[in-house]
């Protein structure tokens, strides 16, 4: 059975302007980048080229008869699209106030612009980034695209995602850690991770009794001659090792410089 690939459409959606480096144009073009946050010149050549094609619908219409059947059907009908998107008034009845349009009012009804006009961002770029990051449901449809043109009954169901951070959504990563912080803050600040190793033997043996359940305690006075410190240089080796391998698990990174481990240096265990 022969492989059906999915419908495309290959139609041209912005047409290049025929004067590259026209300075009223450039001008022009910058301000309306900068005004409604787009971020490139091709998002105004592909309302312009909507514009064009509305327009030149409209002149057709013109063209024909008032009483010709396609003007009397095609012409209500394109005019009642315009209003359901709010580009047209409601008293516009005319075919020539389609020729009137223009960028800035297509412009005004995208989503990105309404999310700043409705002041759920700070700014026109900040609606961008709202609407980008699935912050921004239209009525129940959550709406990822900032050119989504608003029709005129849904721009009151413009909100934050019921998932959001901002809406009802839970809280985000870094929301979540401040929380955590203030929480242990409140019940008496964080433990430290690991105790001070002990500096003296007998200290020592009690330690190891306690923390790695190595038998039974005797005094150091009760143990051969070197026989003790010899067990506290072997077990402070130890102890330094089991340290260094829970902070590197708990870091992620590989080997620690050297002044930052803390080890038993030889002074501490001559004076022991």
């Amino acid at each position: 059975m022969p492989k059906i690939s999915r419908h495309r459409n290959y139609r041209k959606t912005y047409r290049t302007p025929t004067r590259a480096f026209g300075k009223e144009r450039l001008d022009q073009e910058l301000k309306l980048v900068g005004e409604y946050g787009l971020r490139c010149k091709r998002e105004i050549w592909r309302v312009q080229f909507t514009l064009a094609k509305l327009r030149k619908a409209a002149r057709q219409l013109l063209t024909l008869d008032a009483k010709d059947p396609k003007r009397l059907f095609e012409g209500p009908a394109l005019m009642r699209r315009l209003k359901r998107y709010g580009l047209l008034a409601d008293d516009e009845n005319e075919l020539d106030f389609v020729l009137r349009l223009n960028i800035q009012k297509l412009l005004e009804r995208r989503l990105q612009t309404k999310v700043f006009k409705q002041g759920l961002a700070k700014s026109i770029h900040h609606a961008r980034c709202l609407i980008k990051q699935r912050h921004i449901r239209v009525g129940r449809q959550l709406v990822d695209v900032p050119s989504f043109m608003v029709r005129l009954d849904s721009e009151k169901h413009i909100d934050f995602s019921v998932t959001s951070p901002y809406g009802q959504g839970r809280p985000g990563r870094v929301a979540r850690k401040r929380a955590a912080q203030r929480a242990a803050a409140a019940n008496g600040g964080e433990e430290e991770d690991d105790e001070s190793p002990p500096h003296s033997i007998n200290n020592f043996l009690q330690y190891t009794h306690v923390t790695l359940n190595a038998g039974p305690v005797l005094p150091a006075a009760a143990m051969p001659e070197g026989h003790a410190q010899h067990l506290l240089g072997r077990e402070v080796f130890q102890y330094s090792f089991e340290r260094e391998r829970k902070l590197i698990g708990s870091t992620g990174r590989g080997r620690r410089n050297s002044q930052d481990s803390s080890v038993v240096s030889e002074d501490d265990m001559r004076n022991v």
